[in-house]
């Protein structure tokens, strides 16, 4: 009966340390205070953080293709095309070699690639924060304005530092002089259930035609301004109407919110049509 009792005593032991090893050696990943979920785990190499590729650079913003006959990897965000071989540590940004201290890999049908570059072959920073066993991804540096592209509408427009990881977007479309119009509203995600729609700021689109007027804007609901006329399309800012505070208007949020509102303006001078 006391050999039963310590072997089953060892065996709750062992298991104990398994669990607890697991979930200590479990690594964790964050990106602009979001954590990411994996379908393959992150990966400790020789010290050497391994993470997903997909899903890094799309949390970045990038497209990504696979090549399964050289087994090479496109990324692209705007401007950038990272190219990535597995196996190699040679990797090219914008067709300039560089080089990663470990190559990429194969688990379970994903490609893992070192963390660092992940996260920085697209402008973002990496922290590694050593007692938590995390991964800290900030797609923009500190300091750094943020540049949004919408592809889809054919503009961008640059946002300040202090927006990162702060703001949301939300999408939408509707019918205009015959064609569909597009308009991204951006959010004060603080500010959600603080303020009348949802800590709504303004919102960017275009409306088919080139023939509006204040008196019949691309857009009815708050102040519209008209930021160009070009290619068969009128492009417009469409600010917020009768949005009214839930709580104290003296808070940080409040503050935080008018602080936002008043940088809209100065944020117009870097909007800029494009083509793709």
């Amino acid at each position: 009966m006391k050999k039963i009792l310590v072997l089953l005593f060892v065996s709750l032991f062992v298991l104990t340390m398994a669990v607890s090893v697991s979930a200590v050696d479990e690594i964790n990943v964050i990106i602009d205070g979001k954590p990411q979920r994996f379908d393959v785990a992150p990966q400790n190499i020789d010290g050497m953080i391994l993470v997903p590729l997909r899903i890094i650079f799309e949390e970045m913003d990038a497209s990504v293709e696979w090549d399964d006959d050289t087994k090479t990897v496109t990324a692209s965000k705007d401007e950038t095309v990272v190219k990535l071989t597995v196996g190699s540590m040679f990797p090219t940004i914008n067709g300039k070699v560089v080089t990663i201290d470990h190559p990429g890999i194969i688990a379970a049908d994903r490609t893992l690639i070192p963390l660092r570059f992940a996260a920085e072959a697209f402008g973002g920073t990496a922290e590694w924060d050593i007692p938590n066993n995390t991964a800290i991804i900030m797609r923009y540096p500190i300091g750094a304005p943020i540049q949004y592209v919408n592809e889809r509408l054919g503009f961008s427009i640059e946002l300040p530092a202090s927006w990162n990881g702060k703001y949301s977007i939300e999408t939408s479309a509707f019918e205009r002089n015959g064609g569909i119009a597009g308009a991204v509203s951006f959010y004060h995600n603080p500010t959600i259930d603080e303020l009348g729609y949802g800590g709504y700021l303004f919102a960017l689109g275009r409306a088919p035609g080139e023939n509006y007027t204040e008196d019949d804007p691309p857009i009815y609901a708050g102040g519209c301004q008209f930021l160009a006329v070009t290619g068969g399309y009128t492009y417009f800012i469409n600010f917020p109407s009768g949005v009214e505070y839930n709580e104290d208007p003296d808070s940080a949020t409040a503050s935080e919110y008018h602080e936002w509102t008043n940088q809209i303006e100065s944020m117009l001078d870097s909007f800029s049509v494009c083509e793709f």
